[in-house]
């Protein structure tokens, strides 16, 4: 099977129970073989783009949702240092139900 570059190091991109179908086929059509382990490559490829992207979308609403908690608790901390004890109670409530919520939701989307 080494010997056919249709199938070299489609090992890791393919199932063994379908390796042994690629080689008959290339044996038969080895343009065809080749073209079946162009568009595995091509898709493994693609999903590896897709988890990266998903994975920086994260990041990014993870530092997000920091800055948003720790403005608000800034806030929150200024209107309790001026006396307006009600706003700054409202606001450091609801930025710490925000924080929670965004924290279980992301724990279920794992």
């Amino acid at each position: 099977m080494s010997e056919n570059p249709a199938v070299t190091g489609a090992g890791e991109l393919i199932p063994r129970v379908r390796l042994t179908e690629l080689q008959s086929l290339a044996e038969t059509s080895p343009q065809l073989a080749s073209d079946v382990v162009a568009i595995v490559r091509e898709r493994a490829e693609t999903r590896s783009r897709v988890e990266k992207r998903q994975q920086y979308v994260q990041v990014l609403g993870a530092i997000s949702a920091l800055t948003v908690a720790l403005s608000f608790g800034y806030w929150s901390f200024l209107l309790l240092q001026t006396g307006n004890i009600v706003g700054g109670s409202v606001l450091g409530t609801a930025d710490l139900a925000a924080l929670v919520t965004a924290f279980v939701a992301s724990g279920r989307k794992r």
